[in-house]
């Protein structure tokens, strides 16, 4: 498997501090892109969208939905039929071999598809983040390291991202502890 990280900045001049950390893992593609049909949601992905509490956060949710959709589209894949494992993971039924994984945060979407397994997720970097959930949910070893970096919130998304993208990979999600593995 082979892992990738990078720090993405929004350029936009009103926008100069947001920071959004992210990291997917993943092994080499052969194909890349992907497509969905709004009227192919399953009636669980609609509860997921609708459990956001902020209207920014369905948007944001509906937006990834239709880059999937579009990137689908881009790689041939225009009849998509979405299912959900037994761990709430959205998958292609009727492309097993095809793989993807979304995530939204701040003002910023992302989706990655593959025809391996993948995760990714994207965070905004919010400086002001309280570093207790390391504490109680990290190793301690990443919780050190956490608190004597030199910008700690910036170490903290960037453990965040490589552990919430290796949770999303094993398509566990956040049935796998944080404190399960350790990030090094």
């Amino acid at each position: 498997m082979e892992d990738k990280s990078n720090e993405l900045k929004n350029t936009s001049p009103d926008r100069q501090n947001d920071s959004v950390y992210g990291y997917g893992s993943f092994a080499p593609a052969k194909k890349t892109a992907a497509a969905v049909k709004p009227e192919n949601k399953t009636d669980s992905r609609k509860e997921k969208i609708d459990s956001f509490r902020f209207d920014k956060d369905k948007k944001l949710s509906c937006g990834v939905e239709l880059l999937l959709v579009r990137l689908l589209a881009d790689i041939g894949i225009n009849d998509p039929v979405f299912s959900i494992d037994d761990f709430g993971k959205l998958y292609l039924s009727n492309y097993a071999d095809i793989h993807f994984n979304m995530s939204h945060s701040g003002n910023h979407i992302a989706c990655g598809i593959s025809d391996y397994k993948i995760g990714l997720d994207i965070e905004y970097n919010d400086p002001e983040i309280g570093l207790d959930i390391a504490k109680h949910y990290f190793f301690k070893s990443e919780y050190v390291s956490i608190i004597h970096a030199r910008k700690p919130s910036d170490e903290f998304f960037s453990y965040w991202v490589l552990k919430e993208s290796y949770m999303k990979y094993t398509g566990l999600g956040f049935r796998l502890d944080l404190d399960s593995f350790e990030v090094s």
